[in-house]
Protein backbone atom coordinates (compact mmCIF):
# COMPACT_ATOMS: atom_id res chain seq x y z
CA UNK A 1 0.00 0.00 0.00
CA UNK A 2 1.60 3.21 -0.99
CA UNK A 3 0.87 6.92 0.51
CA UNK A 4 -1.05 9.23 -1.21
CA UNK A 5 1.08 12.43 -2.19
CA UNK A 6 -0.32 15.93 -1.27
CA UNK A 7 0.82 19.46 -1.53
CA UNK A 8 3.15 20.23 1.43
CA UNK A 9 0.62 23.25 2.62
CA UNK A 10 -1.73 20.62 3.30
CA UNK A 11 0.22 19.51 5.98
CA UNK A 12 1.70 22.97 7.36
CA UNK A 13 1.86 26.55 6.84
CA UNK A 14 5.33 28.68 6.66
CA UNK A 15 4.56 32.23 8.54
CA UNK A 16 6.40 34.88 8.42
CA UNK A 17 8.92 35.82 11.42
CA UNK A 18 8.74 39.34 13.42
CA UNK A 19 11.65 41.88 13.49
CA UNK A 20 13.08 41.99 16.73
CA UNK A 21 16.42 44.32 16.30
CA UNK A 22 18.78 43.52 18.78
CA UNK A 23 18.38 47.06 20.76
CA UNK A 24 15.07 45.53 21.99
CA UNK A 25 15.77 42.25 23.35
CA UNK A 26 16.00 41.39 26.84
CA UNK A 27 19.16 41.10 27.69
CA UNK A 28 18.25 39.18 30.37
CA UNK A 29 15.94 36.93 28.83
CA UNK A 30 15.91 33.10 28.40
CA UNK A 31 14.08 32.36 25.25
CA UNK A 32 15.80 31.90 21.98
CA UNK A 33 15.64 34.45 19.62
CA UNK A 34 16.05 32.37 16.13
CA UNK A 35 17.38 33.61 12.46
CA UNK A 36 17.50 31.39 9.42
CA UNK A 37 20.97 29.47 11.02
CA UNK A 38 19.78 29.35 14.29
CA UNK A 39 19.82 31.45 17.89
CA UNK A 40 20.72 34.50 17.36
CA UNK A 41 19.66 36.01 20.85
CA UNK A 42 17.71 35.47 23.51
CA UNK A 43 14.33 37.60 24.72
CA UNK A 44 12.11 37.90 27.87
CA UNK A 45 9.25 35.97 25.99
CA UNK A 46 8.85 34.48 22.65
CA UNK A 47 5.90 34.73 20.05
CA UNK A 48 5.38 31.18 18.61
CA UNK A 49 4.95 27.93 21.59
CA UNK A 50 7.27 25.56 21.32
CA UNK A 51 7.96 22.93 20.49
CA UNK A 52 8.47 24.03 16.91
CA UNK A 53 10.57 24.76 13.60
CA UNK A 54 12.51 27.67 11.71
CA UNK A 55 12.79 27.46 8.03
CA UNK A 56 15.19 30.18 7.14
CA UNK A 57 13.91 33.03 4.42
CA UNK A 58 16.67 34.84 3.34
CA UNK A 59 20.42 34.27 4.01
CA UNK A 60 20.50 30.40 5.01
CA UNK A 61 17.20 29.94 2.71
CA UNK A 62 15.52 27.12 3.05
CA UNK A 63 17.42 25.50 6.29
CA UNK A 64 15.34 23.80 8.71
CA UNK A 65 15.71 24.44 12.05
CA UNK A 66 14.14 22.65 15.08
CA UNK A 67 13.70 24.27 18.65
CA UNK A 68 12.47 22.36 21.81
CA UNK A 69 10.95 25.76 23.55
CA UNK A 70 8.93 28.72 23.18
CA UNK A 71 10.78 31.00 20.66
CA UNK A 72 10.62 34.42 18.41
CA UNK A 73 11.42 34.18 14.63
CA UNK A 74 12.78 36.85 13.24
CA UNK A 75 11.06 38.30 9.94
CA UNK A 76 14.43 36.28 7.74
CA UNK A 77 13.03 33.36 8.87
CA UNK A 78 9.36 31.56 8.12
CA UNK A 79 8.07 29.10 11.70
CA UNK A 80 5.78 26.00 10.71
CA UNK A 81 1.80 26.10 11.66
CA UNK A 82 0.99 22.63 11.78
CA UNK A 83 -2.20 21.28 10.58
CA UNK A 84 -4.23 18.41 12.15
CA UNK A 85 -2.69 14.73 11.84
CA UNK A 86 0.74 16.12 11.21
CA UNK A 87 3.63 15.49 14.42
CA UNK A 88 5.75 18.40 14.37
CA UNK A 89 8.07 16.14 14.79
CA UNK A 90 8.25 14.25 11.66
CA UNK A 91 7.40 17.58 9.71
CA UNK A 92 10.86 18.71 10.61
CA UNK A 93 12.33 15.64 9.16
CA UNK A 94 10.00 15.82 6.14
CA UNK A 95 11.44 19.64 5.65
CA UNK A 96 14.72 18.33 6.12
CA UNK A 97 14.35 15.63 3.23
CA UNK A 98 12.60 18.08 0.22
CA UNK A 99 16.05 19.81 0.45
CA UNK A 100 14.20 23.76 0.38
CA UNK A 101 17.34 25.05 0.05
CA UNK A 102 17.36 24.07 -3.69
CA UNK A 103 13.83 26.53 -4.11
CA UNK A 104 16.49 29.50 -2.96
CA UNK A 105 15.98 32.28 -5.43
CA UNK A 106 19.23 33.27 -6.11
CA UNK A 107 19.05 37.67 -6.20
CA UNK A 108 22.24 39.05 -4.45
CA UNK A 109 20.29 37.23 -1.31
CA UNK A 110 19.05 33.31 -1.52
CA UNK A 111 15.79 33.84 -0.68
CA UNK A 112 13.04 31.32 -0.40
CA UNK A 113 9.19 31.49 -1.71
CA UNK A 114 6.73 29.93 0.67
CA UNK A 115 4.56 28.88 -2.49
CA UNK A 116 7.34 27.59 -3.81
CA UNK A 117 7.61 25.22 -1.45
CA UNK A 118 3.97 24.91 -1.26
CA UNK A 119 3.76 22.96 -4.23
CA UNK A 120 6.14 20.20 -3.63
CA UNK A 121 4.79 17.04 -2.68
CA UNK A 122 4.42 15.05 0.13
CA UNK A 123 3.20 12.00 1.65
CA UNK A 124 0.19 11.80 3.16
CA UNK A 125 1.15 9.54 6.31
CA UNK A 126 -1.05 8.83 9.05
CA UNK A 127 -0.20 9.95 12.74
CA UNK A 128 0.57 6.77 13.99
CA UNK A 129 3.01 5.88 11.17
CA UNK A 130 4.76 9.13 11.90
CA UNK A 131 5.41 8.88 14.97
CA UNK A 132 7.16 5.56 14.54
CA UNK A 133 9.28 7.22 11.81
CA UNK A 134 10.14 9.87 14.42
CA UNK A 135 11.36 7.16 16.81
CA UNK A 136 13.69 5.69 14.66
CA UNK A 137 15.25 8.98 12.89
CA UNK A 138 15.52 10.61 16.37
CA UNK A 139 17.43 8.03 17.53
CA UNK A 140 19.67 7.58 14.56
CA UNK A 141 19.92 11.90 14.86
CA UNK A 142 20.84 11.06 19.02
CA UNK A 143 24.02 9.06 17.55
CA UNK A 144 25.37 11.66 14.81
CA UNK A 145 24.88 14.15 17.57
CA UNK A 146 27.55 12.61 19.75
CA UNK A 147 29.45 11.69 17.08
CA UNK A 148 29.95 15.21 16.67
CA UNK A 149 29.97 15.99 19.74
CA UNK A 150 33.03 13.71 20.70
CA UNK A 151 34.84 14.81 17.49
CA UNK A 152 34.78 18.66 18.60
CA UNK A 153 36.29 17.58 21.70
CA UNK A 154 38.71 15.93 19.51
CA UNK A 155 39.47 18.49 17.91
CA UNK A 156 40.70 20.86 21.50
CA UNK A 157 43.16 18.16 22.50
CA UNK A 158 46.02 18.83 19.88
CA UNK A 159 46.03 22.64 20.60
CA UNK A 160 45.29 22.12 24.30
CA UNK A 161 49.03 19.28 24.25
CA UNK A 162 50.72 22.39 22.43
CA UNK A 163 50.26 24.79 25.01
CA UNK A 164 51.11 22.23 27.78
CA UNK A 165 54.65 21.47 25.93
CA UNK A 166 55.71 24.55 25.01
CA UNK A 167 53.45 27.20 26.78
CA UNK A 168 52.59 30.43 25.70
CA UNK A 169 54.58 31.32 22.76
CA UNK A 170 54.01 35.69 23.69
CA UNK A 171 55.16 34.73 26.94
CA UNK A 172 57.55 32.46 25.58
CA UNK A 173 58.08 31.19 29.56
CA UNK A 174 61.13 28.61 28.77
CA UNK A 175 63.30 31.23 27.46
CA UNK A 176 64.05 29.41 24.16
CA UNK A 177 65.71 32.05 21.13
CA UNK A 178 63.39 33.57 18.85
CA UNK A 179 63.90 33.24 15.30
CA UNK A 180 61.89 34.31 11.84
CA UNK A 181 59.48 31.99 10.10
CA UNK A 182 61.72 33.26 6.71
CA UNK A 183 64.96 31.53 8.74
CA UNK A 184 63.16 28.27 8.55
CA UNK A 185 60.75 28.16 6.20
CA UNK A 186 59.61 29.35 2.50
CA UNK A 187 56.13 30.88 2.47
CA UNK A 188 55.03 31.14 -1.45
CA UNK A 189 51.70 32.43 -3.16
CA UNK A 190 50.27 30.33 -5.84
CA UNK A 191 49.27 31.11 -9.27
CA UNK A 192 47.17 33.20 -10.91
CA UNK A 193 45.38 30.37 -13.03
CA UNK A 194 42.85 31.66 -15.31
CA UNK A 195 39.16 30.47 -14.95
CA UNK A 196 38.99 30.04 -18.70
CA UNK A 197 40.88 27.40 -18.48
CA UNK A 198 39.19 25.09 -15.44
CA UNK A 199 37.82 21.67 -15.93
CA UNK A 200 34.99 19.11 -14.23
CA UNK A 201 38.16 16.98 -13.39
CA UNK A 202 41.69 16.56 -13.64
CA UNK A 203 44.12 18.23 -11.58
CA UNK A 204 42.76 20.12 -8.10
CA UNK A 205 43.48 23.80 -7.89
CA UNK A 206 43.52 24.29 -4.32
CA UNK A 207 41.34 27.70 -3.84
CA UNK A 208 40.47 29.17 -0.15
CA UNK A 209 37.37 27.20 -0.18
CA UNK A 210 39.08 23.94 -0.18
CA UNK A 211 40.47 24.64 2.95
CA UNK A 212 38.29 22.42 5.00
CA UNK A 213 38.49 20.98 8.36
CA UNK A 214 43.09 21.04 8.34
CA UNK A 215 42.93 19.11 5.33
CA UNK A 216 42.53 19.76 1.46
CA UNK A 217 38.87 19.33 0.26
CA UNK A 218 37.54 18.97 -3.74
CA UNK A 219 33.82 20.50 -2.73
CA UNK A 220 31.32 21.26 -5.05
CA UNK A 221 32.96 24.20 -6.05
CA UNK A 222 36.53 22.47 -6.78
CA UNK A 223 37.92 24.05 -9.53
CA UNK A 224 40.11 21.47 -11.96
CA UNK A 225 42.94 21.96 -14.64
CA UNK A 226 44.13 20.38 -17.89
CA UNK A 227 46.97 17.28 -16.36
CA UNK A 228 50.28 18.69 -18.71
CA UNK A 229 49.90 21.26 -15.78
CA UNK A 230 51.32 19.70 -13.40
CA UNK A 231 54.84 19.88 -15.39
CA UNK A 232 54.20 23.16 -17.24
CA UNK A 233 53.49 24.74 -13.28
CA UNK A 234 55.37 22.43 -11.35
CA UNK A 235 56.42 25.48 -9.01
CA UNK A 236 53.23 25.47 -7.66
CA UNK A 237 52.61 21.62 -7.14
CA UNK A 238 52.01 20.82 -3.93
CA UNK A 239 53.98 18.54 -1.56
CA UNK A 240 53.29 16.42 0.94
CA UNK A 241 54.12 18.31 4.33
CA UNK A 242 53.10 21.56 2.93
CA UNK A 243 51.20 24.01 5.05
CA UNK A 244 48.60 26.01 3.15
CA UNK A 245 47.39 29.73 4.45
CA UNK A 246 44.24 31.65 3.47
CA UNK A 247 46.07 35.08 1.96
CA UNK A 248 43.82 37.29 1.50
CA UNK A 249 39.84 37.69 2.55
CA UNK A 250 37.43 36.82 5.38
CA UNK A 251 39.39 33.93 6.29
CA UNK A 252 42.88 35.16 6.18
CA UNK A 253 45.29 32.99 8.01
CA UNK A 254 43.10 29.92 7.87
CA UNK A 255 45.19 26.57 7.44
CA UNK A 256 45.25 23.47 6.02
CA UNK A 257 48.15 20.57 5.54
CA UNK A 258 48.52 18.87 2.29
CA UNK A 259 48.84 14.98 2.98
CA UNK A 260 50.48 12.27 0.84
CA UNK A 261 47.15 10.61 0.09
CA UNK A 262 45.61 13.77 -1.24
CA UNK A 263 45.22 14.38 -5.06
CA UNK A 264 47.84 15.86 -6.99
CA UNK A 265 46.82 19.91 -6.86
CA UNK A 266 48.41 22.94 -8.17
CA UNK A 267 48.20 25.89 -5.70
CA UNK A 268 46.56 29.04 -6.48
CA UNK A 269 47.16 32.42 -5.91
CA UNK A 270 44.99 33.79 -2.89
CA UNK A 271 46.37 30.65 -1.30
CA UNK A 272 50.27 30.51 0.38
CA UNK A 273 52.49 27.45 1.01
CA UNK A 274 54.72 26.83 3.50
CA UNK A 275 57.80 24.76 3.09
CA UNK A 276 60.52 23.82 5.38
CA UNK A 277 64.04 24.43 4.52
CA UNK A 278 66.71 21.63 4.84
CA UNK A 279 68.47 21.93 7.78
CA UNK A 280 65.88 23.35 9.64
CA UNK A 281 65.56 22.81 13.48
CA UNK A 282 61.67 22.81 12.87
CA UNK A 283 59.64 19.94 12.65
CA UNK A 284 56.16 20.19 11.04
CA UNK A 285 53.64 20.07 13.20
CA UNK A 286 54.77 22.21 15.99
CA UNK A 287 55.63 24.79 13.04
CA UNK A 288 52.06 24.17 12.15
CA UNK A 289 50.54 24.64 15.55
CA UNK A 290 52.35 27.56 16.66
CA UNK A 291 50.80 29.13 12.89
CA UNK A 292 47.79 28.53 14.52
CA UNK A 293 47.69 30.04 18.21
CA UNK A 294 46.01 32.80 18.79
CA UNK A 295 49.35 35.28 18.49
CA UNK A 296 50.39 33.95 14.78
CA UNK A 297 46.80 34.65 13.86
CA UNK A 298 46.53 37.89 15.32
CA UNK A 299 49.92 38.83 14.17
CA UNK A 300 48.71 37.84 10.67
CA UNK A 301 45.63 40.29 10.89
CA UNK A 302 47.33 43.18 12.33
CA UNK A 303 49.92 42.57 9.11
CA UNK A 304 46.89 42.10 7.04
CA UNK A 305 46.33 45.42 4.37
CA UNK A 306 43.44 46.48 1.93
CA UNK A 307 40.15 47.95 2.43
CA UNK A 308 37.11 45.18 2.80
CA UNK A 309 39.24 42.63 1.52
CA UNK A 310 42.10 41.98 3.39
CA UNK A 311 45.30 40.46 2.39
CA UNK A 312 49.25 39.33 3.50
CA UNK A 313 52.19 38.98 1.33
CA UNK A 314 54.05 35.89 2.15
CA UNK A 315 57.01 38.57 3.01
CA UNK A 316 55.02 39.34 6.19
CA UNK A 317 54.80 35.81 7.31
CA UNK A 318 58.19 35.02 6.90
CA UNK A 319 58.87 37.93 9.52
CA UNK A 320 56.59 36.47 12.45
CA UNK A 321 59.09 35.19 14.83
CA UNK A 322 59.08 32.04 16.78
CA UNK A 323 60.40 30.21 19.88
CA UNK A 324 62.67 27.60 19.16
CA UNK A 325 62.38 24.51 21.67
CA UNK A 326 64.50 21.68 21.42
CA UNK A 327 64.21 19.40 18.68
CA UNK A 328 63.60 16.52 20.48
CA UNK A 329 60.58 17.97 22.55
CA UNK A 330 59.46 18.85 18.83
CA UNK A 331 60.04 15.24 18.12
CA UNK A 332 57.86 13.70 20.84
CA UNK A 333 54.80 16.42 20.19
CA UNK A 334 54.84 15.08 16.90
CA UNK A 335 54.98 11.56 17.61
CA UNK A 336 52.27 12.01 19.61
CA UNK A 337 49.70 14.15 17.11
CA UNK A 338 50.62 11.13 14.88
CA UNK A 339 48.47 8.92 17.33
CA UNK A 340 45.54 11.59 18.17
CA UNK A 341 45.43 11.68 14.17
CA UNK A 342 44.96 7.97 13.35
CA UNK A 343 42.30 8.18 16.70
CA UNK A 344 40.62 10.95 14.69
CA UNK A 345 40.90 9.50 11.70
CA UNK A 346 38.83 6.58 12.94
CA UNK A 347 36.68 8.71 14.78
CA UNK A 348 35.71 10.70 11.32
CA UNK A 349 35.29 7.40 9.63
CA UNK A 350 32.73 6.14 12.44
CA UNK A 351 31.37 9.84 12.10
CA UNK A 352 30.96 9.82 8.35
CA UNK A 353 29.49 6.02 9.04
CA UNK A 354 26.23 7.64 11.20
CA UNK A 355 26.01 10.41 8.92
CA UNK A 356 25.07 7.93 6.21
CA UNK A 357 22.96 5.60 7.88
CA UNK A 358 20.89 9.01 8.89
CA UNK A 359 20.78 10.17 5.12
CA UNK A 360 19.97 6.76 4.14
CA UNK A 361 17.15 6.19 6.99
CA UNK A 362 15.73 9.89 6.02
CA UNK A 363 15.25 8.51 2.37
CA UNK A 364 13.65 5.60 3.48
CA UNK A 365 11.28 7.23 6.00
CA UNK A 366 9.36 9.08 3.06
CA UNK A 367 8.86 6.01 0.55
CA UNK A 368 7.89 3.71 2.70
CA UNK A 369 10.54 1.49 3.19
CA UNK A 370 11.56 2.49 7.11
CA UNK A 371 8.01 1.62 8.48
CA UNK A 372 6.84 -1.16 6.29
CA UNK A 373 6.86 -3.76 8.31
CA UNK A 374 5.30 -2.20 11.62
CA UNK A 375 2.35 -0.46 8.82
CA UNK A 376 2.21 -4.29 7.88
CA UNK A 377 1.77 -5.30 11.40
CA UNK A 378 -0.62 -2.06 12.02
CA UNK A 379 -2.40 -2.72 8.91
CA UNK A 380 -6.07 -1.78 10.95
CA UNK A 381 -4.95 1.50 13.07
CA UNK A 382 -3.26 2.25 9.20
CA UNK A 383 -6.52 1.89 7.35
CA UNK A 384 -8.55 3.99 10.12
CA UNK A 385 -6.56 6.83 10.34
CA UNK A 386 -6.02 7.11 6.30
CA UNK A 387 -10.23 7.20 6.33
CA UNK A 388 -9.94 9.76 8.60
CA UNK A 389 -7.75 11.77 6.34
Amino acid sequence: MRWSLVNLNELIELEYGESLPEAKRDPNGRVPVLGSNGIVGYHSHGIVKGPGIVVGRKGSAGKVVWCDTDFWPIDTTYFVKFKANTDPRWAFYLLQHLSLERLAIITGVPGLNRNDAYNLKAPAVPLAEQRRIVEILDQADRLRKLRRQSDAIAERILPALFYKMFGDPVRNEKGWKKESLGEHARVQGGFAFKSDDFQMDGILLVRIGNLKDERISANGEAAYLPEHYLSEYAEYRLNAGDILIALTGATTGKLARYVQTDPPALLNQRVGRVQMKRGSMLRPDYLYFIMKSQHAQSYIWQHARGFGQPNIAPRQIQEYEIPIPPVELQAEFEAKCKQIYQIRETARDSGRLHESTFNVLLHRAFTGELTKRWREKNAALHGQQQEER
